[in-house]
C-alpha cells in the first residue's frame, strides 16, 4: 500500500493544473504508477511524464538496449514496482533470457554476449558507487552507439533513477506478474 493517497482520477487534481492529469491519460491511457502519486505535484508529475515519455516512446535507441537498461537500473535501485513492468517488456522485445537471469540475480556480466554486457555494465557503473563509467567501457559505448545515443541512454537512466526514488520513496507495490 501506498505511503500516501493515489490519484487515480483527474478530477482529484486542482482544476488549474488538471491538464497535466489530462496529458499524462492521453499518453498512457489512465492515471497509473508512477504519476498516481506524482500528482501530489503536479508540474513535475507532467515533467517527469514528458521524460519518461521520450525515453520510452520516442527514443529512437533500439527497444531490447532500452530495456535492458531500464531493468538493470530498475534493479540495481531495488525497485520491485519498475523492475517487474520493465523485466517483462525486456522479455517481450526478445531480450535473452540469460541477460534477464543476470540482470534479475546481479550476477557477473562475463557470460553475457558482448553487447548486452556492455550495457548492463555501464548501467551498474553510472549506479554503484563511486558512480563512474571506466574510460574502456565508455570507448565502447561510443564507438557502439556514438555520442549522441550515449547521452541519451545516459539520460534514461537518469530518469529511471527519479522514478524509482519516487516508486521506492511512497513504496509504490509492483504490479502482478503477467
Amino acid at each position: 500500500m501506498p505511503r500516501i493517497p493515489e490519484i487515480t482520477d483527474r478530477n482529484e487534481v486542482a482544476e488549474e493544473v488538471r491538464h497535466h492529469a489530462d496529458s499524462i491519460i492521453a499518453s498512457r491511457g489512465r492515471i497509473q504508477p508512477p504519476y498516481n502519486v506524482l500528482l501530489h505535484s503536479p508540474d513535475i508529475a507532467a515533467r517527469t511524464a514528458h521524460l519518461a515519455g521520450y525515453s520510452i516512446y520516442d527514443s529512437l535507441m533500439p527497444m531490447d538496449v532500452k530495456e535492458i537498461a531500464i531493468s538493470t537500473a530498475a534493479r540495481g535501485l531495488n525497485c520491485e514496482y519498475a523492475f517487474a513492468s520493465h523485466i517483462s517488456i525486456a522479455r517481450d522485445v526478445g531480450v535473452s533470457a540469460e541477460t534477464l537471469d543476470v540482470i534479475t540475480s546481479g550476477a557477473p556480466t562475463e557470460s553475457l554476449a558482448t553487447e548486452d554486457r556492455q550495457i548492463v555494465d555501464f548501467v551498474r557503473h553510472i549506479l554503484e558507487a563511486p558512480n563512474r563509467v571506466p574510460d574502456t567501457l565508455f570507448s565502447e559505448m561510443e564507438s557502439r552507439f556514438g555520442l549522441e545515443t550515449l547521452v541519451e541512454l545516459t539520460g534514461i537512466v537518469g530518469a529511471y533513477a527519479a522514478l524509482a526514488c519516487t516508486l521506492n520513496v511512497f513504496e509504490v507495490e509492483a504490479p502482478e506478474e503477467r
